[in-house]
């Protein structure tokens, strides 16, 4: 089970005229998570919090709550990290692969609507 959403919606200052950031649920944004991280995996690569935070397609977060769902991840197996200098790596695991081979296909409808792939 995930974490508890962390927040209500956010109204961001200054004039906005009248748009409203919202917090996305959990389950999405672990999913976007798993989702990059697979896909770098396969490019023998990693992302740090702030690349994770700022994926095309990801609801604007703060680093604080992609840290969190990073360590919840963590926790479970899913992921691992690894202090590079002063940065930490984050890494799909093993078992966080398998994971996503298995499930990935039924997490398609989190997909963001931006995408070519994706029709109207």
């Amino acid at each position: 089970m995930l974490p508890r959403d962390s927040g209500a919606a956010v109204r961001p200052p200054g004039p906005e005229r009248g748009k409203r950031r919202r917090i996305w649920p959990d389950d999405y944004v672990v999913v976007r998570i798993l989702r990059e991280l697979f896909e770098l995996n396969t490019k023998g690569e990693g992302a740090t919090i702030h690349q994770l935070s700022t994926l095309r397609g990801m609801p604007t977060q703060r680093d604080e709550r992609i840290k969190g769902l990073l360590e919840y991840l963590c926790g479970q197996g899913l992921v691992t990290k690894m202090p590079v200098g002063e940065r930490t790596i984050y890494r799909i695991s093993d078992k966080g692969v398998k994971f996503w081979v298995r499930f990935g296909d039924g997490f398609g409808i989190f997909r963001p609507l931006h995408e070519p792939d994706v029709s109207p």
